[in-house]
């Protein structure tokens, strides 16, 4: 096996999208009501409040649509013929490494939707206590399996 590099797969994020479309729903709705107002016309109390909402809405709804991507540039799985690797960060990095020959343990899982989307998380133990947790990745099978028959070598 060549050096594999995985990411979290897009289709792991679908609850966010989910709530991302029905924030922007509430706004449209908000919006035709005359509620939803950006602009500083501020006649009341009630007006501050409704100012705040709507820009917490648009901050809900901007970290919805954008923590996918954050996360897939954030956090970068890799496997090669001897080991697994987990490298977090972006400006600081971390790197953990549990090699194939001290693995004691891996599982899969996979939710309702991450069987419908085929994702799931694969979680890879080491005889000294080390977990890496691939997170939303595409085809866990695949990988899970990848893992497994290198232990056995």
């Amino acid at each position: 096996m060549e050096t594999l590099e995985i990411n979290s797969s897009y289709r792991s994020f679908f609850i966010n999208y989910v709530i991302a479309a029905l924030i922007a729903v509430l706004i449209i709705l908000l919006m035709q009501r005359g509620i939803f107002f950006l602009a500083f016309r501020l006649a009341s109390a009630l007006d501050f409040a409704v100012l705040i909402l709507d820009y917490a809405l648009l901050a809900l709804l901007g970290f919805m649509l954008e923590e996918p991507v954050i996360q897939r540039i954030y956090t970068r799985y890799i496997l090669t013929n001897q080991e697994v690797q987990e490298i977090k960060g972006i400006i600081r990095k971390t790197k953990t490494v549990i090699p194939f020959s001290s693995i004691s343990d891996v599982k899969m899982n996979k939710g309702i939707i991450g069987r419908l989307l085929n994702f799931g998380n694969i979680e890879v133990h080491s005889i000294r206590g080390e977990k890496i947790v691939l997170k939303g990745i595409h085809n866990p099978e695949k990988v899970f399996n990848l893992i497994t028959s290198n232990i056995q070598r």
